[in-house]
Formats: C-alpha cells, structure tokens, sequence
C-alpha cells in the first residue's frame, strides 16, 4: 500500500507553507518561534507544539483534559469504532487529522493503528494530548482554531471530529472549514450533540461536502 504523506503545516493568514510536517520534531523544534516567509507573522512553539491560537474562553476544556486521566485503552478503542464508523485496520499508513483532539485520546487511538495523525484543539489540553502520545512518533499536535487550521486544503485521507463542533456557537462553519481539508475519496467522520441527541455526520468526501447541517449522512461524492 502507498502511505499518504504528513501534510504541511501552512500560515493560517497567507496560505504560505511553513515546515515540512515530516521534518518536524517536536522536541528539536521546543521553544523556537515559526516565522512565516510570507506575511512574516510569527507562531511561537511551546513545549514542542506549535500554538496559533491562545485558549481565551475555552480554558476550562484545558483544564479539564490536564486535570483528568482521559485515556482507557480497549474503551476508547470502541467507541473510536463506533463514533466514526472506521474499523482501525483501515487507518495504517493514512493522513489523519483528529479535529478538537482534546486530551488525545483518539490520536492516539488512530496513531496506534498506524495513522499519520495530526491533533488540533483551541485550548492548552494538546499539552495533555502530546504526553499521552508521547511513544508515537507519527502523531502531533498544533494548538489552533477549528475554522482556522494550518493545513493546506485537500490534504487529509481521514479526518474525525467527536464530540467537539456542537460547543461553537456556529457548529456548521466549523464543520464546513474542515470538510476542506479531506481529499477527494477521503473519509470526513463527525459526531456531535443535538437537544440530548447523539447526531454522527460523516461519509466518503469528493469534490465537495455540502451537507444538511445536524443529519447522519453516509454518502459518496
């Protein structure tokens, strides 16, 4: 099988490319500062993860994930499964983007079926994220804005997002900006809340991922 690469991290204000994901070291790049070559706007790196949002109003998720043990190994591997619809044997040697990691425990989860991961959450719980994946060297984390992700468009075979999106206040521009992010024949699985109701959207992505807002959908493009 020929494994996807792990995509670029890219400015988030110009588009520009910024490193070379498969490059990256989170504990070479500690404490640096990125610089876009573009726009010049800089992102500082802090405990081997670069941060391109601070957490503001969501600190208490932060605090919540550090604070708590997140992880329960056969668990969580069932509700991976369950929440997304993929079977893990699936996700060797695909790009994986875990949208609101949280404490990581779906990163890792992904990585240790040997997905190339990327976790990205607003709040400081990708510190917790990045130590419980610490062993897997093929998962990372940026803390960033869901609607704002630094990766380039099309980029991803397999992005999920569970039980996060419900929590912004227009649910459906961050389901939209990260529907961007999956390539054509990719996989886009989402479950969220609705009204005390558990709601999974996701399905096989194409050219495009105009779907109804709050549905199960399943479907190829």
């Amino acid at each position: 099988m020929n494994e996807s690469p792990v995509p670029a991290l890219i400015c988030p204000s110009c588009r520009g490319t910024l490193i070379d994901a498969g490059h990256w070291s989170a504990t070479s790049n500690a404490g640096e500062v990125i610089t876009c070559p573009g726009c010049r706007l800089e992102i500082p790196v802090r405990s081997g993860i670069p941060r391109f949002v601070q957490s503001q109003h969501l600190e208490s998720f932060g605090r919540q994930w550090n604070r708590f043990e997140v992880a329960h190994d056969d668990e969580d591997r069932a509700t991976f499964q369950a929440k997304t619809g993929v079977p893990l044997a699936e996700l060797k040697g695909l790009s994986g983007l875990d949208a609101g990691c949280g404490g990581g425990r779906y990163s890792r989860v992904a990585g240790e079926a040997g997905a190339k991961v990327w976790g990205a959450d607003h709040s400081h719980a990708v510190d917790k994220a990045a130590a419980l994946c610490g062993v897997l060297s093929e998962v990372r984390f940026v803390q960033a804005d869901l609607k704002r992700l630094p990766f380039p468009e099309r980029s991803f075979d397999f992005v999920f997002s569970i039980g996060v999106m419900h929590h912004d206040v227009d649910t459906r521009a961050v389901f939209d900006a990260v529907a961007k992010l999956v390539r054509p024949g990719g996989r886009y699985s989402v479950w969220l809340y609705r009204r005390g109701t558990l709601v999974r959207m996701g399905g096989l992505v194409g050219r495009s991922a105009n779907r109804q807002p709050y549905t199960q959908q399943n479907r190829e493009f």
